[in-house]
């Protein structure tokens, strides 16, 4: 549990100052707040992180392209991986017009 001391003491080994942060048992901590030398840390609050959003291909446009690079592709005498996305296409297309 999470303690502020609020008056100098000295706790599992160490020597605490007014306003130090520090771990103490429950039972330690019911303690040391009921005799003044420490007050509870307030609680943080841990938010989610924010979701993260995937922008939404548009499939038929994506698709549409992809199958006219490998037409052209399969024209020039290049083995088309089916891996292969429009860059690398497009890529392979290139080096073979060299």
């Amino acid at each position: 549990m999470k303690l502020i001391a609020t008056k100098s003491l000295k706790y599992a080994t160490r020597r605490m100052q007014a306003g130090d942060e520090f771990d103490a048992t429950d039972m330690h901590a019911r303690i040391l707040v009921g005799a003044r030398k420490a007050r509870y840390a307030p609680a943080q609050i841990v938010e989610p992180p924010n979701p993260v959003i995937v922008p939404q291909k548009a499939e038929t446009d994506d698709t549409d392209e992809i199958d006219r690079l490998r037409a052209k592709a399969e024209r020039l005498g290049i083995h088309v991986d089916g891996r292969w996305g429009v860059t690398r296409l497009q890529q392979e297309i290139a080096q073979a017009k060299l």
